[in-house]
C-alpha cells in the first residue's frame, strides 16, 4: 500500500515491512515505548500511529495486518496474565475490535493493557472472554470519546480568544510587507486581505496543533 498520510510515510520509512513493524513495536514492547503517556487525553494529544495505520501500510491480499496485530495483542494479554482456560477464538474478537476500534493509537492499547493489569475492567479469574476485552475496549472509547471533545471544546475556546490577535498581527506584518514593496496605496487593502486570506487558515492549523499537544494541561488547569 501507498502511505496516505506523513505518519504512514515516516512509518513506511522506518519499517518498510511489517516483520519489521512487529520487531519494534510488538505488544510486550508497547508500554515501555509509550511509557510517558499514562492518561487518553496524553494518548489523543497528538497523531500516532493508528491500528488502520497498521493495516493500510501491511495489509497484503491474504493477510490483515491490523487484525493480526490486534490478535498478538490479545495473545500477549494472556501470556502477561498467565492465564490457564485461554480465549481460542482470539482472530474473530480482533476482527470486533478492528471494526470497532480501528482509529485507537497503539498508545492507547499501552494505556488499555496497563488498566486491565489495574483491574480497572474487571478481574480476570484464570479465563480471559471476549466479552470482557470488548467490553475494556468500549469502557476506554468512552472515555476517549470524552476527552476528545474536551480538548475540542478547550481549543476552540482558546483559539476564539486568540483569533483576533492572530488576525491582527498577521495583517500587521503583511501590510509591512506590501508597503516595502512598494505597492500603490490604491491597492494595498485589497492585496493585504487577499494575502491574509491565503495565510490565515494555516497558521491557525498550526496554533490548533500547538494547542492540540497542550490540551491536557490546558483541560486540568479548567477543571
Amino acid at each position: 500500500m501507498i502511505p496516505q498520510t506523513p505518519i504512514q510515510t515516516k512509518l513506511f520509512q522506518e519499517f518498510a515491512s511489517y516483520d519489521k513493524f512487529i520487531e519494534h513495536f510488538k505488544p510486550a514492547n508497547l508500554i515501555i515505548l509509550y511509557e510517558d503517556i499514562n492518561t487518553v487525553e496524553e494518548s489523543i494529544a497528538q497523531q500516532r500511529i493508528s491500528i488502520e495505520d497498521i493495516k493500510i501500510l501491511y495489509t497484503t491480499n491474504k493477510f490483515h495486518a491490523g487484525i493480526d496485530y490486534l490478535s498478538r495483542w490479545i495473545d500477549y494479554l494472556q501470556e502477561f496474565l498467565n492465564i490457564n482456560n485461554r480465549l481460542t477464538k482470539v482472530r474473530d474478537v480482533a476482527t470486533v475490535l478492528y471494526k470497532d476500534h480501528r482509529h485507537f493509537y497503539l498508545s492507547d492499547l499501552a494505556i488499555i493493557f496497563h488498566g486491565i493489569l489495574r483491574s480497572e475492567y474487571g478481574r480476570f479469574y484464570g479465563s480471559v472472554d471476549s466479552q470482557t476485552i470488548t467490553t475494556s475496549f468500549a469502557s476506554y472509547n468512552v472515555s476517549r470519546y470524552a476527552a476528545s471533545m474536551r480538548a475540542e471544546r478547550v481549543i476552540s475556546q482558546v483559539i476564539d480568544r486568540k483569533m483576533e490577535d492572530i488576525k491582527a498581527e498577521l495583517r500587521r506584518k503583511i501590510y509591512e510587507e506590501v508597503v516595502d514593496e512598494g505597492l500603490n496605496k490604491s491597492v494595498r487593502f485589497a492585496e493585504v486581505e487577499k494575502r491574509l486570506a491565503q495565510r490565515l487558515p494555516d497558521i491557525l492549523r498550526t496554533e490548533r496543533e500547538k494547542l492540540m499537544k497542550e490540551a491536557p494541561k490546558q483541560i486540568s488547569s479548567q477543571e
